[in-house]
């Protein structure tokens, strides 16, 4: 009975040390934050639509916060093209990604950024989707402010690039061998058919 209450015991003493570390490491990581700026192709300045915040550069998910009064006060057609670009605090393109922008209005404006981070926690591109791919059969809105997008982020992590196919490099050289062992085993076959032939047109004169 007592080994049973202290092993009961051990493990969750193991268990709450496993949860505090995580718990520090949360709290030294310094949450990363990003600015999401939007307009439409045919028009000239990018306006600020929300902010996404990182908890951490481990984090999955992210969080949108979308800015009020920043509509673009243009009207929708099919031919247009909604375009968005992730910033840095300091007001640097990290990327940009677009789509069109009636998708928007048959979403309901509900859509996702993906954020690809490398290891340090620096946006390498992101992605952009909207909740569905088709238009309405009738445009009349606006985009609206970024207050009004229901917006998921999700973080991607890049990971080692793959390696060489060595099987299939081994292979093709390997039957490369062989075509060439065959090929010259050919010649080393039928030689003695073959040079009399060549004779035959060296001394004919080639006639």
């Amino acid at each position: 009975m007592k080994l049973n209450l202290l092993y009961i015991l051990g493990t969750l003493l193991l268990i709450a040390s496993v949860l505090c570390k995580k718990v520090e490491d949360d709290e030294e990581s310094e949450p990363l934050n990003f600015q999401v700026m939007h307009k439409l192709a045919s028009q000239k300045d990018f306006v600020k639509r929300g902010d996404i915040t990182l908890k951490s550069e481990k984090s999955q998910i992210g969080k949108y916060k979308g800015v009020e009064n920043s509509g673009l006060n243009a009207k929708i057609n099919k031919n247009d093209l909604y375009l968005i670009e992730v910033r840095d605090n300091n007001g640097n393109t990290l990327s940009s990604s677009y789509t069109q922008a009636c998708f928007l209005l048959e979403s309901e404006f509900k859509d996702e950024i993906v954020l690809h981070l490398n290891k340090e926690g620096k946006v390498l591109f992101a992605d952009y989707f909207t909740e569905k791919s088709n238009c309405p059969e009738e445009i009349k809105d606006n985009i609206p402010a970024g207050d009004a997008f229901e917006t998921s982020v999700r973080v991607l992590k890049t990971e080692q690039g793959q390696r060489p196919h060595l099987a299939s490099l081994t292979f093709f050289k390997r039957e490369q061998a062989k075509k060439q062992m065959t090929e010259k085993g050919f010649f080393g076959k039928y030689w003695m058919y073959i040079l009399p032939v060549v004779l035959i047109f060296l001394f004919s004169g080639g006639n």
